[in-house]
């Protein structure tokens, strides 16, 4: 059976063989993109943690109920994940030679698992790393808490990869799973500080029996891989590959729009709800198609609540850090924009439908501005409302409110000019050669994405407490929909 099995990943990995030639050049990219990328953000990244404010408050008391949410969140999501996209993915030829042969779940899929493995692991040891040595004030001489905080990272990266694994194997209870360790870090961000948490963050000390326990429960969970790769349908390992397949498709052609798609959630309950009322209003009756439509999707919807919840939070944080409101109001840009995303599917259609005949005996604009009132509303409501009330407690409801409804307003525009962006046009596929070499890959990347970028650009503003910058930002984003809207098919 091993046999077999290396002979078929063997044939699949001779259809395109590369050369050495291109061994080389992948590496030399890749060694220029971390080198011109990743290594600056990180040092900048280090510099403001390691920071004697920052470092403060890195090990203040509260610390460790933070890092413990942070980490059952982490888990959470990687078991929703799961349930959508988990590890164990190969091409889909593979998968159908390979799930319903005899040949062990182990060897068929243990590479790509072990690598996804390796790639979480990795990322949760190097955040420690990079948060443990901040912590500490960058003291070269307390190396050990360090590496200390690293293992029982890389520990918990074990653990997160597991538990999406489990997500695959097992979708169902995965989803209740999710709901109880979320709860879980929930206790733990509103418990006082207590040794049940310690094991979660760096201490200016080694804790050699905590870092001793999660390597332990580490190993046991990577034991369970075998089982859990077993447990896994056939069925399921064959959607995910086809999903994947269509979704880096898609990437690839720069539609970021449908690779996102592939991915939403489908109708699971509410098919009793009607979603036609009886209204004269062309307003009230596309509202209430899409809430229902929202709601006959429960992922979908808490997904977008949750995200625009945790931004409007963040954005309270953002407005009390002083210099690090720039990189908080980053974050909060990112989950606010998500969030409203998983609630735009309507706009998205109308966006679609704007572009071919009227089907509906609505004007194009009255039905692009009917679909916007749902994301726009829930994101300005639930942003707001927990940027208001978080801002209570950190003494500053008003900023904050008024920080989180031009975050969301920007967001909600930022979908709209998203879901009208339609084909690359063709003088972005045309090699411009330069002295500097040819910027149009990047063009292309920054033109897929510059709704997502503005809206980084707009939370960053709000963040650094700049509303001219924001205000700014936010009427380009506004521009750019209003030009896509008169060049619409």
């Amino acid at each position: 059976m091993m046999k077999r099995a290396a002979a078929v990943f063997e044939i699949w990995r001779r259809r395109d063989e590369r050369t050495v030639g291109d061994r080389a050049f992948i590496a030399y990219a890749l060694v220029l993109v971390g080198l011109i990328v990743v290594a600056p953000v990180v040092r900048a990244t280090w510099i403001g943690l390691s920071t004697p404010p920052a470092s403060a408050t890195l090990t203040s008391p509260m610390a460790p109920s933070v890092a413990a949410f942070l980490l059952a969140a982490s888990w959470s999501t990687a078991l929703l994940v799961g349930r959508r996209r988990g590890p164990a993915v190969l091409a889909p030829i593979l998968v159908h030679v390979l799930a319903d042969s005899d040949v062990p779940r182990i060897r068929a899929f243990g590479r790509v698992v072990s690598l996804s493995t390796a790639s979480v692991a990795s990322c949760f040891a190097g955040v420690a790393g990079l948060v443990g040595s901040a912590a500490l004030g960058g003291d070269v001489g307390a190396i050990g808490p360090v590496v200390d905080f690293v293992v029982r990272g890389a520990a918990f990266g074990a653990v997160a990869a597991v538990l999406w694994l489990l997500g695959e194997a097992v979708p169902r209870a995965s989803t209740w799973a999710a709901g109880a360790v979320l709860l879980l870090g929930g206790v733990a961000l509103v418990s006082p500080d207590r040794p049940l948490w310690a094991w979660a963050w760096v201490r200016p000390e080694v804790v050699p029996l905590t870092t001793l326990v999660t390597v332990v429960i580490a190993v046991a969970a990577l034991t369970s891989v075998p089982a859990l790769l077993e447990r896994v349908e056939p069925a399921r390992l064959s959607e995910q590959a086809a999903a994947w397949d269509t979704a880096v498709a898609h990437a690839v052609s720069l539609d970021l729009s449908s690779a996102s798609g592939t991915y939403h959630a489908l109708p699971s309950w509410g098919r009793d709800l009607s979603a036609v009322v009886t209204s004269r209003s062309v307003a009230v009756l596309v509202v209430v198609r899409d809430l229902v439509a929202v709601v006959r999707t429960p992922e979908r919807l808490l997904t977008g609540v949750l995200l625009s919840a945790a931004g409007g939070g963040l954005l309270v944080v953002a407005a009390v850090s002083g210099p690090y409101g720039a990189l908080l109001g980053v974050g909060a840009a990112v989950l606010v924009y998500s969030g409203t995303g998983s609630l735009s599917a309507g706009l998205y259609h109308a966006a679609r439908v704007a572009s071919d005949l009227p089907l509906y005996g609505v004007r194009d604009g009255v039905l692009l501005l009917c679909h916007g009132v749902l994301p726009l509303g829930a994101s300005v409501l639930v942003t707001g409302a927990v940027a208001a009330g978080t801002g209570v407690a950190a003494g500053a409801p008003v900023v904050a409110l008024v920080h989180a409804v031009v975050l969301a307003v920007a967001a909600a525009v930022a979908r709209g000019s998203d879901a009208l962006r339609g084909p690359t046009p063709l003088f972005l596929l045309t090699p411009a050669p330069s002295a500097m070499g040819d910027p149009m890959p990047i063009i292309r990347v920054l033109w897929a994405m510059d709704s997502f970028v503005l809206t980084v650009l707009v939370g960053s503003a709000v963040g650094a407490g700049s509303a001219v910058g924001a205000g700014a930002i936010a009427v380009i984003i506004l521009v750019v929909l209003v030009v896509r809207w008169a060049r619409r098919p």
